[in-house]
């Protein structure tokens, strides 16, 4: 079996607390991750700043399923670019475009003989080109960029909408998802990450504020002595701290404008600086003090994780949308600037604790067990 089949037969998901895992269901129904595959693809390292290349590629990828109805539900960034899976056709990597393009013309050769059949000469006439311009041996965004100019009928033009729509829904799930992955960092067992997440969830979907919601949950305790308010209102203090002074405020910075849309210092490079984890590391430690090192090692992996696909999942939706409006010319001006140096991306991975990555979070954390 070679490594694509091997990927092929892999299903990608998120795990028990909230990151992405490669793996497998045995004959007993148990869910098995593929640590080894895990580890090639670099889902247990810290992803930083994907290169402008892999934005391409990753909208490319959208652009290219998207004209055979095949569009993404899951996507993470990694060391090499992206991990990606879609509603059918498996996981794909962004690093990997031949086996994108290969998979492509499978699936153009498919629908071209399946349109002749049907004598459905338009449409049939546009996968021709398609399959035809796939076979140049090109880029994969040059081959994109060459197909986005062939004309469409409203059924394709409809399937390119629907791919955008996808991915833009996929990425704000991507956001509301990863809230959970925070909740659990910096949660003590079970029982407190459950109640953090309701809280999260009356605060996040109603006008109420955090007071209110502890309230109504003091309340709907009816004396029991399960719920401690004070403890979840610490909880929350601290979610909110690093989710809007770390998370948020470094998107807005990684893209140039505040939340109400003005214009304010941009840092690129953000994600990639030495100072920046360290600065994570020291409010972890001042958040949730009583863990190991080990533990604060994947708590750091898995915030800087959040932080390279959420900041970039609008960059790609605003690729895909230029591609699907024929502004090809207009791809690299949404791309912020970059300066990567993948030295100082080890560097700034082995800054925390000298070690780049982890083995995964397939434990317990030492403060839950």
């Amino acid at each position: 079996m070679d490594f694509f089949d091997e990927l092929r037969n892999l299903e990608f998901r998120r795990g028990s607390y909230g990151t992405f895992e490669l793996g497998r269901w045995d004959e007993f129904g148990k869910w098995v991750i593929d640590q080894s595959m895990s580890t090639l693809l670099g889902l247990n390292s810290m992803a930083l700043t994907p290169d402008k290349e892999q934005m391409k590629n990753l909208a490319c990828m959208c652009y290219l399923f998207g004209l055979f109805n095949n569009y993404i539900d899951h996507f993470v960034a990694v060391p090499a670019g992206y991990i990606a899976s879609f509603s059918y056709e498996g996981v794909f990597l962004s690093f990997y475009p031949q086996y994108i393009i290969e998979q492509a013309k499978v699936l153009c050769s498919f629908k071209k003989s399946f349109l002749e059949q049907c004598e459905r000469w338009a449409d049939s006439k546009f996968y021709e080109k398609v399959l035809e311009i796939l076979s140049t041996g090109d880029s994969l965004f040059n081959m994109v960029s060459d197909i986005v100019s062939l004309p469409k009928s409203d059924n394709i033009s409809k399937r390119l909408d629907n791919a955008l729509a996808t991915f833009s829904k996929v990425d704000l799930d991507n956001c509301d998802k990863n809230d959970f992955i925070l909740e659990s960092i910096i949660s003590d067992g079970e029982e407190e990450l459950s109640e953090l997440s309701l809280v999260n969830q009356i605060v996040k979907n109603s006008d109420i504020k955090t007071n209110e919601a502890l309230k109504f949950l003091e309340l709907y305790d009816m004396g029991s002595g399960h719920f401690d308010c004070n403890k979840i209102r610490n909880s929350k203090k601290v979610f909110d701290n690093i989710m809007e002074d770390f998370i948020l405020n470094g998107y807005y910075i990684y893209r140039g404008k505040d939340r109400d849309g003005k214009l304010i210092n941009q840092d690129w490079m953000i994600l990639d600086r030495c100072s920046r984890i360290l600065e994570l590391k020291k409010l972890l430690k001042e958040a949730v003090p009583d863990k190991t090192e080990w533990d604060y090692i994947d708590d750091i992996i898995d915030i800087f994780n959040i932080c390279s696909t959420d900041y970039t999942g609008p960059v790609v939706s605003e690729i895909l949308a230029n591609l699907i409006n024929y502004d090809v010319k207009k791809v690299d001006e949404v791309i912020p600037t970059q300066d990567l140096n993948e030295k100082k991306k080890i560097n700034s991975r082995n800054c925390p604790f000298g070690v780049a990555f982890r083995e995964g979070r397939t434990r317990k954390k030492s403060r839950c067990c």
